[in-house]
This record gives structure tokens, C-alpha cells and sequence, in this order.
């Protein structure tokens, strides 16, 4: 399951950190909260006991055929807070991350972020792209400092199911 912490707001269609957002995220961790931040959903909860923080990107239109294929690139933390969130310079490279991926990515017009949860010391990050080639020059195209490791899944899901079923739990 893709889970998720750091808050975003979008200038236009890209993405940018939202004071409020994470003054929320880090406040109240264990409420379930949501606001809206641009095209952006905030949500932050509980799951298995530890703070969950999630982004959901509400201007996707689900089943785009443009981009059949779900790609969910993870990244664990090596010094998280007790709670499991990143602190400090991890908050920061996320950030880095959420940044380089819209440039390689949504810039690029070959897929778009779909979410971003972060739980339990790692940050997932959804997408859909063109194809899976793109996914993985993305994932190359990176520039994470060692001894970081990002991890990747691609699979085919044109009905975007995936993004479907974390936008319920926003709608509910």
C-alpha cells in the first residue's frame, strides 16, 4: 500500500511545499485531517499505529490512456524520527525527490504524479507514464546521495485501479 507524509502545493500544475500543510502533518499527526492545497489533498492519519501522511493529485482524470503504466518508486530513510517520518536533511531530500521527478517527468509531458505517502520510515511515490521505459530512466535520472536506495515497481494498470482505490480514501 502507498503511504505517504510531506505536503505539497501546487503553483500551476507543479509542486511546491505548503506551510500549512505541513504545519498539519506534524501537529496533529495522529487526527485524521485533510485540506486542500492547490490540486493537491493533504491527508494525515494513523495506520499500524505510526503517523501516515498522504498527497493525492485531484486534477488526474482516472483511466488517462495517454499513460497506461503505474510505477511507485520507493525510498527508505536511514535516520527517521521515532514515529518513522523523516526529519531534518531526509525532509529535504524528499522534497529534492517530489522535485526531480515532476522535471523528469510531468515537465517532460510523459506521465504524471499521482501521490505520495510516506509511513514507516519510507516515502512512496505514484505515477503513471507513457511507458516503462520512461519510468526507468526516471528512476536512473535521479541524483539521490549514497547510501540511499531507491526501489521500483512498474506494471501495466490502464484503468488506473491503483490511483483509483487511494482516491476513495480521500473522497470518503
Amino acid at each position: 500500500m502507498l503511504h505517504s507524509h510531506y505536503p505539497l502545493r501546487i503553483v500551476g500544475s507543479k509542486h511546491a511545499f505548503t506551510a500549512l500543510g505541513l504545519f498539519i502533518a506534524l501537529a496533529y499527526p495522529c487526527q485524521s485531517t485533510e485540506i486542500e492545497a492547490g490540486a493537491w489533498a493533504i491527508q494525515t492519519g494513523q495506520s499500524r499505529g505510526k503517523p501516515l501522511e498522504a498527497l493525492l493529485n485531484k486534477e488526474l482524470k482516472s483511466n488517462d490512456r495517454n499513460f497506461p503504466y503505474r510505477a511507485i518508486l520507493t525510498i527508505s530513510y536511514l535516520k527517521p524520527a521515532a514515529d518513522g517520518l523523516p526529519q531534518g536533511e531526509e525532509r529535504s531530500m524528499l522534497k529534492s525527490i517530489e522535485s526531480q521527478l515532476n522535471d523528469l517527468i510531468t515537465k517532460n509531458r510523459t506521465g504524471k504524479l499521482a501521490a505520495i505517502e510516506t509511513h514507516c520510515s519510507q516515502s512512496k511515490f505514484l505515477f503513471y507514464v507513457t511507458n516503462k521505459m520512461i519510468a526507468r530512466q526516471a528512476k536512473e535520472a535521479l541524483n539521490i546521495p549514497p547510501p540511499y536506495k531507491i526501489t521500483m515497481t512498474v506494471r501495466k494498470d490502464s484503468s488506473w485501479s491503483y490511483w483509483r482505490k487511494i482516491k476513495s480514501r480521500f473522497d470518503d
